[in-house]
């Protein structure tokens, strides 16, 4: 839903030694830039981000990128704007390397995580086709060819956006949770989980997987399916704030209840009666048709046997 498609002209900006300030001016001066610098602006949370952080890479849509392919950022609620604004900031240099040939480069990204028990970072990954000039860069499903133009503070032009991952099993895989991932491929839901609207995922880390495996690689095509399903909740996006600005007051949600924990990283999900406790990791994975959260659990019993 959120994904940036297509013809997108990016412009990646290596802003090591500048203030948000000198940021701000460096994205203002440019006539293309109004709107992404505007947007900035409005999220005191970059700001910070822009302060805080020594060295990082801003991947900056055009002003007409945005009015034809994100209209929505131009409307969003300030955490929507966050999570938008946040798939634009890199901490550190683009890794653009002369001849660098093979499968690429895996960059952390602020979605990331380095103490939570996912075993690669979301990846960014840049690929030099024949010289700098030629550059893929490729993030979950999607690859983008670019020109690449130096100046002063080193100016990277992409003709294409970085795409988000078309489904949640793209995502899976691209973020180590491969045990999720095989179950969605072994339900024969691959295609569905890239379709439903409005979606928000919990994965179970791989070690939470491993605990039920003997019970599922036994289980019929219809009880994965339900596995699976019961990790969905659908027609809600459920983005962080629901659960940091969440009192310790239940909240239903479709057939769920949530209960957050005092510090916002805590989720017991319920359908009918209690099942087990699930703490999200890492939040805000997003995908295309909405959000996924990373948990140490899974549903134990009841509802998907």
């Amino acid at each position: 839903m959120f994904a940036l498609r297509a013809t997108f002209l990016y412009l990646t900006a290596l802003l090591a030694s500048l203030s948000s300030t000198e940021v701000l001016s460096a994205l203002k001066a440019d006539p293309d830039l109004q709107i992404f610098a505007a947007a900035l602006e409005m999220v005191p949370e970059i700001v910070e981000l822009l302060e805080t952080t020594p060295g990082i890479t801003v991947l900056a849509p055009t002003d007409g990128a945005l009015k034809r392919e994100d209209q929505l950022i131009l409307e969003s609620k300030s955490f929507l704007l966050l999570h938008i604004l946040q798939r634009k900031l890199l901490p550190g240099d683009a890794p653009v390397v002369e001849g660098f040939s093979g499968h690429g480069l895996a960059v952390e990204t602020f979605l990331y995580d380095p103490n939570s028990l996912i075993n690669r970072p979301q990846s960014l990954k840049a690929i030099a086709v024949q010289s700098r000039d030629n550059l893929n860069f490729c993030s979950g499903g999607g690859r983008c060819m670019s020109r690449v133009v130096h100046t002063e503070i080193v100016i990277h032009k992409l003709d294409r956006a970085l795409a988000l991952p078309q489904s949640v099993y793209d995502t899976a895989i691209n973020v180590g949770l491969s045990g999720f991932a095989n179950l969605i491929l072994m339900a024969g839901l691959d295609r569905a989980v890239a379709t439903v609207p409005d979606v928000t995922f919990f994965i179970p880390i791989n070690e939470a997987i491993e605990e039920v495996a003997p019970l599922l690689w036994r289980a019929s095509p219809d009880t994965l399916k339900a596995f699976v399903r019961f990790h969905m909740i659908f027609g809600n996006v459920l983005w962080p704030n629901f659960f940091t600005n969440a009192t310790l007051e239940s909240k239903r949600v479709g057939d769920f209840e949530l209960l957050p924990e005092k510090h916002g990283i805590g989720v017991i999900l319920q359908r009918g009666r209690l099942v087990s406790k699930q703490v999200s990791l890492l939040n805000e994975i997003p995908v295309h048709n909405g959000v996924a959260h990373v948990v140490s659990g899974y549903e134990q019993k009841g509802n998907w046997r």
